[in-house]
């Protein structure tokens, strides 16, 4: 029978701090129940892929949602004109430099 002791303390990099999950370095999992809930936790929540998401649809309730697409203000003082995308109303349309027909805001 050993007398010598065979428990060692965990080795830290120097300049590291221990985090939330317990003192282990960075290229360590962390052990024990904690971890194992945590990871038992995040299996069951994570994002889930579907075909929809997979296909490139989006996952967004129709009908709910306004109506974002790319709108053509004009500042009325200097006429200066530039696009970019807005939930805005718009009744008129109006035309681009470069010939694009896109609902007006003025």
């Amino acid at each position: 029978v050993s007398t010598q002791s065979t428990w060692a303390p965990r080795k830290v990099r120097l300049g590291t701090s221990p985090g939330f999950l317990g003192p282990h370095t960075s290229r360590q999992r962390p052990q024990g129940r904690r971890a194992r809930l945590l990871a038992r936790w995040w299996l069951s929540h994570r994002p889930r892929i579907d075909s929809n998401s997979a296909k490139g649809n989006t996952m967004a309730k129709e009908g709910i949602h306004p109506n974002y697409r790319e709108v053509l203000f004009v500042d009325m003082s200097n006429g200066f004109k530039f696009v970019t995308r807005s939930c805005a109303n718009t009744k008129e349309m109006g035309k681009t430099d470069d010939g694009r027909e896109l609902p007006l805001f003025k």
